[in-house]
């Protein structure tokens, strides 16, 4: 795990396969599972237990193949260390994955999200922090857990291009763009802490965890159902608050470009790409701003110091230009 530097979640998924794995061969080799060898956890056995975890445990095919992969590497790292079960390890990760259809990312009108944002009452210190952790997410596209996770110190807040350092799944790192609504609000949240505490606290002045996130959005979006009724039906989460290149039509993401709300407008794409986005727009930033220095100005209609707060460079991948 440390040679790897697994994520926690990846060491928590890994931890919970075993759980699941090693009582079940078990019972199926007929020994204690003290006694459970190399040889006991044949391809067979592993077959069989991916079968027991969608037909009695009732899992989907995604998550199936999650605790297959564990299993690939459980062999991958036993014959490594064992030639001796090469053979066996050839066999295991044999196995193939299974094809599962990619589930639709919903999605917020900007109606919806206007109510949604309105219900904290920003009047008490719990409701401030949940406008802010609202806002936040609908600006920069974060996941629960990377905005619990946010810390002080990765806001650049005093800068001509306000932004926060992102740490995302696979330990990726991306740079978002801060609107100025969004970082007149994280200022006046953070005021007077240190930079090493997380910005989003509980009332135990504890990090905020995902769960609690998670929480937050439903419980806000059942209050915002009752002004705004086509919330109603819609499985609102955190996946759900920002717009994205996932949406159904070109539309949507129109609807979101400019918000009356803010000093200034919302470039098209800009949080989704300069973001490196949650799915795979790592390196559109660079992309994005040669595309504006070489349009027109007439053309462009956007003032020189939202270019400018474009990367001159990103961690992400290089990618051509739109």
């Amino acid at each position: 795990m440390a040679e790897r530097n697994l994520s926690r979640n990846t060491q928590a998924s890994y931890r919970d396969t075993l759980t699941l794995l090693f009582p079940f061969a078990s019972a199926r080799a007929g020994r204690p599972i003290d006694r459970i060898t190399v040889e006991h956890l044949t391809p067979s056995i592993v077959r069989q237990f991916l079968d027991h975890l969608e037909r009695d445990r009732r899992c989907s095919g995604v998550t199936r193949n999650q605790r297959l992969a564990m299993i690939h590497s459980l062999a991958r790292f036993i014959g490594t260390h064992s030639p001796a079960h090469l053979a066996w390890c050839s066999e295991v990760r044999s196995i193939p994955f299974k094809k599962t259809a990619k589930s639709l990312i919903g999605y917020l009108e900007k109606d919806e999200i206007d109510a949604l944002l309105k219900q904290p009452d920003q009047r008490t210190a719990l409701g401030a922090r949940d406008y802010v952790l609202l806002l936040f997410m609908y600006n920069s596209r974060a996941r629960a857990d990377e905005a619990a996770k946010l810390a002080i110190g990765n806001l650049q807040l005093g800068r001509s291009s306000p932004s926060a350092r992102i740490l995302g799944k696979g330990n990726k790192i991306r740079m978002c763009p801060l609107w100025p609504t969004t970082t007149i609000s994280l200022s006046r949240l953070v005021i007077g802490r240190g930079a090493d505490e997380a910005v989003f606290l509980g009332r135990t002045n504890q990090p905020i965890t995902r769960f609690g996130v998670h929480r937050l959005v439903t419980h806000y979006a059942k209050l915002a159902a009752k002004s705004v009724p086509s919330i109603i039906g819609k499985p609102v989460s955190s996946h759900t608050i920002p717009p994205h290149d996932s949406c159904p039509s070109s539309a949507c993401r129109r609807r979101h470009q400019h918000d009356p709300g803010l000093a200034r407008p919302c470039l098209p794409g800009y949080h989704a790409h300069l973001c490196g986005g949650r799915y795979g727009d790592e390196g559109q930033g660079i992309s994005k701003r040669r595309h504006l220095e070489s349009a027109p100005p007439a053309a462009a209609r956007w003032p020189a110091s939202l270019i400018d707060g474009l990367p001159e460079r990103t961690l992400g991948r290089p990618s051509l230009v739109m």
